[in-house]
């Protein structure tokens, strides 16, 4: 009896640990939303400036940012699996190498953190809230 019950427990456990590894804690950010606020920790441009330019019928969203530098267009691609953001150049390859730093996220109380691991020991950490998220371009 006390196995059975030690049974559900870890059971419910470690569904719970799974729905949260899966990003389904995640459900208030949308795809597009959680791809800008990678895009603006990656290339440490601010969110506002990161626009979705299409989401494909695959489901990858098309985002781009002018640099205000030198006027130039700088165009990724983006989608999620579970709480990994995987992303590229528009018109570039995956990056998914494992020479490629890792890209994850977490949403909790309204605000999406973004983790980029270099693989060396370093990271980068964004939190954005969803108020940020849902201003309008500037």
């Amino acid at each position: 009896m006390r196995l059975a019950a030690l049974t559900i427990i870890l059971v419910f456990l470690y569904g719970t640990k799974s729905a949260q590894a899966a990003g389904e804690e995640s459900a208030d950010f949308s795809e597009s939303e959680v791809c800008r606020a990678a895009i603006s920790t990656i290339m440490g441009h601010p969110v506002n400036k990161v626009r979705v330019e299409k989401i494909a019928r695959d489901g990858v969203v098309f985002l781009f940012y002018i640099r205000t530098e030198d006027r130039t267009i700088w165009s990724f691609k983006c989608f999620t699996e579970k709480n990994v953001v995987t992303w590229g150049t528009a018109d570039g390859r995956w990056r998914v190498d494992p020479f490629d730093s890792t890209v994850t996220f977490f949403a909790s109380d309204e605000v999406l953190t973004v983790t980029e691991d270099y693989g060396d020991g370093s990271v980068k950490k964004e939190n954005f809230t969803m108020t940020e998220l849902e201003k309008p371009y500037r």
